[in-house]
């Protein structure tokens, strides 16, 4: 039957499950996909990100030879980056040996992950140079399970021109524009229509933004004490328990909001370590190197808007200087505004970080800026 083919599962879907597996495990899960011998990048602080479909080196018929993945360290570290390339087993990888010098040492380092195979999954293959690592089919089926759908949008996608979707349909999202980033966000992100997100933040939420949802980005006038963002408590003697013990009564906190945008996605999360436009502008120290290198690069991952075309669910900021939404018109009577409250001050927590929303949430928020 057709459904028997090699074909019918490409290998790009492996590729997929191994970045999401990797981007968003921790420390201890990170070894589990990683070889022996490379433990020391399983730390989130010492890897930059995974760079797919990278070109290094040329085949000798002329071809060029694209590895599956470069893993980045972070530059802070001296670790050199590493080369890994995905097969549905690992025999496949074996009757290439042109391609062993990009992760033998010879020409590069790296890696081989596979699904793992009762019957033969070697610790090292290349005569014995190359590590491998392999990953349970089992986990992969309930991954594709819950992926499918999304895999399929995706895949129609690039063959008609279709946005993906989901099941669901378009989530919402909230940003906090922390100070780090204001810069970015007013004088580059918001007139070009772009945001990204630092590498070393290793944010977890972006990737699963996708064409067509919303992304609320709130900016704060001033929040006292720092990143004790709450709602107001209606009834008296209102307090909130702090993150290192104690706690805050109600009259302590004061916060005010002084931009709030709404900004329908154009293409969801994404990878870019090119210097082109509107990728460039938030490399600015980068762009002065003379190699530019990949590895150099802070902003990787990004997303990318709709020009505002009067789609009823986007806002633009263009209220007068002074303007602010105080904290007093955030009460913790209604659950949508608890819950807007609360996502704001995880995204500020998690430096900048996409933080989800229900739909009613949002729409509080949008009748909210549409009285201003």
């Amino acid at each position: 039957m057709f459904y028997n083919s090699k074909k019918l599962i490409d290998e790009k879907v492996l590729q997929q499950f191994y970045f999401e597996c990797f981007m968003l495990a921790d420390a201890p899960l990170r070894k589990k996909l990683l070889p022996e011998k490379y433990l020391e990048y399983a730390a989130t602080n010492a890897v930059k990100g995974l760079n797919p479909e990278v070109r290094v080196g040329e085949k000798t018929d002329g071809g060029a030879h694209i590895t599956d993945f470069v893993l980045y360290p972070m530059p802070s570290t001296s670790l050199s980056k590493l080369n890994i390339e995905l097969k549905w087993n690992v025999r496949d990888f074996e009757k290439q040996p042109e391609r062993f010098p990009h992760y033998d040492g010879r020409l590069s380092k790296g890696f081989v992950v596979a699904l793992q195979d009762e019957d033969y999954s070697p610790k090292f293959v290349g005569d014995n140079q190359i590590p491998t690592v392999y990953l349970c089919p089992e986990e992969f089926k309930k991954w594709f399970t819950k992926k499918s759908y999304g895999i399929v949008s995706q895949a129609l996608a690039n063959k008609t021109g279709s946005k993906p979707s989901r099941l669901s349909g378009e989530k919402f999202w909230v940003v906090c524009i922390v100070s780090a980033s204001e810069e970015h966000y007013l004088h580059h992100g918001k007139p070009q229509d772009i945001w990204a997100f630092r590498d070393n933040n290793n944010p977890k939420n972006i990737m699963n933004i996708l064409d067509g949802d919303y992304v609320v980005f709130v900016r704060f006038d001033h929040c006292e004490p720092g990143r004790a963002v709450y709602p107001y408590g209606a009834k008296p003697n209102t307090k909130y328990k702090k993150s290192r013990g104690g706690f805050l009564q109600n009259d302590q906190i004061s916060w005010a909001i002084n931009l709030i945008d709404i900004r329908k996605v154009n293409k969801g999360y994404h990878l870019n370590y090119t210097t082109k436009s509107p990728y460039h502008g938030f490399d600015e120290k980068w762009l002065e190197t003379s190699e530019k290198l990949p590895e150099q690069k802070n902003y990787t991952q990004f997303i990318t808007f709709n020009k505002p075309n009067g789609d009823h669910f986007e806002y633009n900021w263009t209220c007068p200087v002074g303007t602010k939404l105080d904290r007093k018109l955030f009460t913790d009577e209604k659950a949508e505004t608890v819950a807007f409250v609360d996502s704001v001050r995880s995204s500020m927590n998690t430096r900048g970080d996409a933080v989800e929303i229900s739909r009613s949430a949002f729409e509080s928020i949008l009748h909210l800026v549409g009285t201003l």
